[in-house]
Parts: C-alpha cells; structure tokens; sequence
C-alpha cells in the first residue's frame, strides 16, 4: 500500500485582510472545526462528537455523496488530537488516513502567521509507486486541489467567526 502525502499553506493575514488573526483566535478557530466541522469542510454532511478526552475528541463524520469518490455517504470515524496553541491532528483508525491543521510563523515573525494543511492518504490499490506513477499523481493533483481550497476557506471562517464575535 502506497500513502499520497500532500500540504498546503496558507497566509492568514494578507495585507487587505481584515480583521487580522492572532495565533489564539485562529487555533480556537481550529479546535472549533474539530467540534463542527460542517461549515468548514463542504464535503462533510454531519458530525457528532462521540468522546472527548482532556487533549482531544473522537467523532463520527458523516460525508456526503461523492467524497472520494463514494456514489452513497460514508460514516467514518475520526480521532482527533489538540496540540495547543499551533495543531489539530485528524485520524480515521479505519483506513489509517490523517491530516494536521498546523499554524505556524515566518522565521523571525511572530505575527506573520501561515496555515498548512497536510494530508496522508491510503491507496491500497496502488502497490508500486513507480509502476502506478500516473495513478499517484492524478491523486496528489486532486489532493492539492482539495487542499487549494480548504485551507483558504477555513481562514475565511475564523475570519467571520472574529466578526461575528465568536473568538
């Protein structure tokens, strides 16, 4: 079985941005997607929180039609870990998939704050990276893709939810 690893970043405030996001608001921001993922991933349908523990949540997750490539939704169950105050790690114990919000700064730059997103994918099917090369990087594309567009909409969110008072 071969992984597809794929990242991610982001810069969370751009020059025009406004209002500007600490790393506080942002992390609370992530935790707070932990907890309700629907307004931040658009694949993702329900999610209820099954167990919380002092550094983290299971969860079950119910993905809509259409999420890699399912044709009915998929109930999976994910674990999740807080690393306060820069990451929010997701594993689904079923297939062994992962993925890690991280914030971190530029060198040097405490304020200049970035989001990466990395993804770890299973493909049991792909046994031979070499062989499959062209079956692995049309997922790495999509992987990019996916991430391309989740990790600006997710500083979209904690920007609102700065707005709205939520932070």
């Amino acid at each position: 079985m071969v992984y597809i690893s794929s990242s991610t970043t982001a810069a969370v405030n751009p020059i025009a941005s406004e209002p500007k996001l600490n790393i506080k608001e942002l992390y609370s921001a992530l935790v707070y997607k932990a907890r309700h993922p629907e307004g931040f991933v658009a694949a993702i349908e329900s999610s209820t929180i099954e167990h919380e523990h002092a550094t983290g949540l299971t969860r079950r997750v119910v993905f809509k039609p259409g999420f890699m490539g399912k044709v009915e939704k998929q109930v999976v169950e994910e674990v999740v870990e807080f690393f306060p105050p820069t990451r929010v790690d997701f594993k689904v114990p079923a297939t062994g998939m992962q993925v890690s919000n991280v914030i971190s700064h530029e060198a040097d730059k405490e304020d200049e704050l970035y989001l990466t997103f990395s993804f770890d994918f299973p493909h049991p099917g792909i046994t031979d990276r070499e062989a499959q090369k062209d079956e692995v990087e049309a997922h790495q594309a999509e992987a990019r893709k996916g991430g391309s567009k989740v990790v600006p909409h997710t500083i979209e969110v904690a920007r609102q939810m700065k707005i709205d008072g939520e932070l």
